[in-house]
């Protein structure tokens, strides 16, 4: 709000400059009321553009990025959970600038309002105490008061009070006349309207002023072009003192005097001036060209009753209908922001968001996983965004293929070469080049006997630099599985010749080198990690190996683990404002090489809270060691499920702050009977014919008994069992998409 502000202030200010500056003293006042008035509105306009700015151009020696396709080398049920983590608000004592900035402009705003209405209202008093001559143009208003002639819309306000002779009558007639057939009071109400909304921009009241001195040209020279100017002139000398007029009028004598004198007696402007009203056309293209860019923002969502949090729905349940144009939107929004971010960390962590949309797509809509992965490919081809997939048990996973060293991915325009190839041309010559690089690697790379004996399999990616001599530098792991392959890996590249570096703008330049290498048992050695049941010991979060007991090591984990949750997780900024608590249920696998995969959300909050859950899961499988995995009696490691919940709770002053909202679901007809209730609850009411879930839950989100109406016509009547309960307080709630309405139940045993 406050950048729109900024942005229309500075429109304003340069097209009323250009005004101040060539155009107010031309005679061309229809066409400087034109400009006024379209320049207000294309002020308004210029902020809201989406304008894709030119690209920034690389630096002589730019360090590009490039992503080989993965080389591959051949060779629900019982689950370990702990409690809910429960992540508090924080409350802060930092003072809240932007909520200041916001009540002194809606004071603004008031006193803005107030003072128009004040204004209109004036006139309206005016109006009902006087007397009414209805006349063949307009309608004439006799007054009792003393004030210069003015006009309003088609009213023409005329003070008995004022005795004029009959041929200056006729003068400020034709004057209030041309104020009312050009539409002058259309353009005030205009200018008061925006001085109310726009009230703290100067360039706002500057406009007003003008264009109520141009009215007053115009309604001038409908006169003096039928009258003797020193006659009329000396009309407005008399009339200088006539009186207060009402400041929504247009008053006979109601801009400065010695302007209107002075631009009664200048000569027409000639033709060649129009000329000058082109310079809008330069300004208006460097505004639009510094103030617009491509952004694209999500609606912000309705808030929901701070009670309708205890909902216990699944997040598929909660989910909207698949869209495919939806979520295109919504991850090519991603990308954008991805590809405008400065630094590779910033644009990192667009990618990890990125990341986390793409998983809770995939956990949204199992049912559609083929097309989240097709769109999302496709969004990132589209795009040529520094974002690579690599496939993870089956499901292509995207990850940031871009170096700390670079200045922004880019496509060379020719990449590096592995070297024998240079007699072909253009295609032939690239794929020559992949093939030998392919066959290097096979004939080099050997599958370690650790990660056979182990069942380790999947994809090691190594990233080295290819410098402008065509030299391997710096190679290193950024994604490892461990069991010897990355070393593996790592020997492989050690072996390879020169590469014939790569090319941009006819110099040599840097090129970062991504060699995804994807380890995979087949035939006999081939077994599919299976996820057990049960272990014997459940997998640990790492730095606890040093304790002597099994039992100390468990706790210490489970410290660890929370001390790492607490400290990483954040109550999500939307959450806390609208009053949203519960719980974040997330599952994952710890695999029996201790690395965490195949996130997966099993119960749902929105607001923010489970993209954070998310963001704090990816900095625990990236950033910290492997866990210490599963085992059998025997001592045989194996891949184990893990759920992990998270609880969003307020703190009580929080919760007294966020007042109770009357944005529920509006329910007619509405009867829960009997209550207190013993063990079964009837249920009746009328609402909306939509989509409809009823759900009866106990204080703690735990869910006793739910009905879904996807058909619902707009009439409810049924019985909800309450028999899995004890005695105590339960929660009715009936949503509509956001909308929720909820009823205390009182259990009676």
């Amino acid at each position: 709000m406050l950048s729109y502000l900024f942005e229309a202030g500075i429109c304003w200010v340069a097209f009323y400059l250009l005004y101040i500056a060539f155009l107010q003293k031309e005679t061309f006042f229809h066409l400087n009321r034109t400009y006024l008035l379209g320049t207000l509105v294309l002020g308004l306009l210029i902020p809201s553009f989406s304008f894709s700015l030119l690209p920034i151009a690389q630096e002589e020696t730019p360090v590009m990025a490039y992503f080989l396709q993965p080389i591959t080398v051949t060779v629900q049920n019982l689950e370990y959970s702990m409690e809910a983590i429960v992540i508090n608000s924080e409350e802060t004592a930092t003072f809240n600038w932007q909520g200041l900035l916001l009540l002194i402009y809606v004071l603004g705003v008031l006193v803005s309002l107030f003072k128009m209405l004040f204004g209109l209202y004036q006139i309206a008093q005016l109006y009902r105490k006087s007397e009414i001559v209805d006349r063949k143009a307009y309608r004439l208003v006799k007054t009792e008061g003393t004030h210069s002639p003015f006009s309003f819309f088609n009213l023409l306000f005329w003070s008995k009070n004022r005795r004029l002779e009959e041929e200056e009558e006729r003068h400020i007639l034709q004057h209030e006349l041309a104020h009312m057939q050009q539409g002058h009071s259309m353009d005030v109400i205009l200018l008061e309207i925006l001085g109310i909304l726009f009230w703290c921009l100067p360039p706002v009241h500057f406009y007003k002023k003008a264009l109520r001195t141009v009215h007053e040209y115009l309604a001038d020279a409908a006169v003096y072009n039928k009258t003797p100017k020193k006659q009329y002139g000396q009309l407005l000398l008399k009339q200088a003192q006539s009186g207060p007029a009402l400041a929504l009028g247009h008053s006979f004598f109601h801009s400065q005097l010695k302007q209107r004198i002075i631009m009664m007696t200048k000569n027409k402007s000639s033709r060649k001036s129009l000329v000058k009203y082109f310079g809008l056309l330069p300004i208006a293209a460097v505004l639009l060209l510094t103030l617009s860019s491509q952004n694209t923002k999500e609606i912000a969502k309705e808030g929901l009753d701070p009670i309708s949090i205890f909902s216990n729905s699944s997040f598929l349940s909660q989910a909207d209908p698949f869209d495919r144009e939806k979520v295109i939107e919504k991850l090519g929004a991603i990308v954008d922001d991805l590809l405008k971010a400065e630094g590779c960390d910033s644009r990192g962590e667009f990618c990890t968001t990125f990341e986390m949309e793409y998983v809770r797509l995939l956990s949204a809509y199992p049912e559609k996983k083929e097309d989240i992965i097709e769109l999302a490919q496709e969004v990132v081809n589209q795009k040529d965004a520094p974002i690579a997939f690599i496939d993870e048990e089956g499901t292509p996973m995207p990850r940031f293929m871009e170096s700390k060293d670079g200045r922004g991915f880019a496509v060379v325009e020719e990449m590096p070469r592995f070297a024998g190839c240079e007699d072909l041309e253009g295609e032939e010559r690239k794929k020559c080049a992949v093939k030998n690089m392919l066959m290097h690697t096979y004939k080099s790379i050997k599958y370690p006997a650790e990660a056979r004996e182990n069942n380790i399999q999947g994809t090691v990616v190594a990233r080295f630099l290819i410098d402008e001599e065509g030299k391997i530098i710096d190679p290193k792991i950024v994604r490892s599985i461990g069991g010897g392959c990355d070393e593996e890996v790592l020997r492989v590249i050690g072996t390879m010749p020169d590469f014939i570096p790569g090319r941009h703008k006819g110099k040599a330049v840097k090129v970062v080198f991504n060699l995804p290498v994807k380890f995979k048992l087949e035939g006999k050695a081939k077994e599919k990690e299976t996820i057990v049941d049960e272990s014997d010991s459940k997998p640990r979060f790492p730095g606890c190996e040093k304790e002597t007991t099994e039992e100390a090591k468990n706790q210490c984990a489970t410290n660890n683990l929370i001390n790492f949750l607490v400290s990483h997780i954040k109550y999500p900024q939307d959450a806390r404002e609208k009053g949203i608590e519960g719980v974040v249920a997330l599952q994952f696998v710890v695999g029996k090489n201790g690395v965490l995969k195949k996130p997966e959300l099993l119960k749902s909050v929105g607001y923010g809270c489970d993209e954070e859950v998310l963001r704090v899961f990816n900095i625990m499988r990236t950033e910290i060691d492997p866990w210490e995995p599963g085992q059998m009696e025997n001592g045989d490691k194996v891949a184990v499920k893990y759920t992990l919940p998270v609880a969003f709770r307020l703190q009580a002053k929080e919760k007294e702050k966020i007042a109770h909202p009357s944005l529920g679901l509006s329910l007619n007809n509405f009867k829960a009977y009997p209550n207190p209730v013993e063990d079964q609850l009837t249920v009746q009411f009328d609402a909306k014919a939509l989509p409809t879930n009823i759900t009866l839950m106990d204080v703690d989100g735990k869910v006793i008994s739910e009905i879904q109406l996807q058909d619902f016509n707009g009439h409810y009547e049924g019985q909800l069992e309450v028999n899995k309960t004890t005695s105590g307080t339960l929660l009715l709630n009936i949503r509509q998409g956001e909308q929720v309405f909820v009823q205390k139940i009182l259990v009676q045993r």
